[in-house]
């Protein structure tokens, strides 16, 4: 009998792994495309947010930030954690150019600050610098908003095994596979 149950279980699985193969490939690309190009939320205008950057192996001197014409530096810089300084900053629409200073070194970051969905790379690296990398601290982009299943808000991951879930069923149902 177990042989016997062990050979439909093998047949049933070919069978369930057809429509799993259809819907992993497309949904594998939607969601990596949705993941790496709506990753964080956008920075609004007049919003708070961080820069943080990253100092190599000398950390001489002092590091400054010198912001664009309108951006401005709320407050003074956050207390630094070695190698790293945070700066707080606030600034207006637009594409800014946010320069991080230390001794003769100048590195410059792009921020933008939109109300549409968008934004620039999170971090940049200068390998020929004091100042090893600069990120702008994006706060991660939840797919749902604030909707929750049972407490847990799922990110894009998330929402791929859920419609992964779904898209199998379904097709299962159209295959007449059950």
């Amino acid at each position: 009998i177990q042989k016997k149950a062990m050979a439909k279980n093998f047949e049933y699985m070919k069978h369930s792994f057809k429509p799993t193969l259809i819907t992993f490939i497309p949904i594998i690309f939607i969601f990596g495309w949705l993941a790496a190009h709506f990753a964080y939320e956008p920075i609004y205008p007049g919003e708070e947010y961080t820069i943080t950057a990253t100092l190599g192996n000398q950390t001489e001197g002092t590091v400054e930030l010198i912001p664009d014409a309108t951006s401005m530096v709320v407050g003074e810089r956050l207390q630094p954690v070695a190698p790293t300084v945070t700066w707080k900053l606030q600034s207006q629409e637009g594409s800014h150019f946010l320069q991080v200073k230390q001794g003769e070194q100048t590195v410059s970051k792009k921020v933008l600050i939109t109300k549409e969905l968008q934004y620039e790379e999170k971090q940049t690296s200068f390998p020929h610098s004091t100042i090893s990398t600069v990120t702008i601290n994006y706060r991660p982009l939840k797919p749902l908003g604030d909707l929750s299943f049972f407490g847990w808000r799922p990110e894009w991951l998330g929402i791929y095994i859920l419609t992964s879930i779904v898209f199998s069923l379904v097709l299962r149902k159209l295959f007449k596979l059950h």
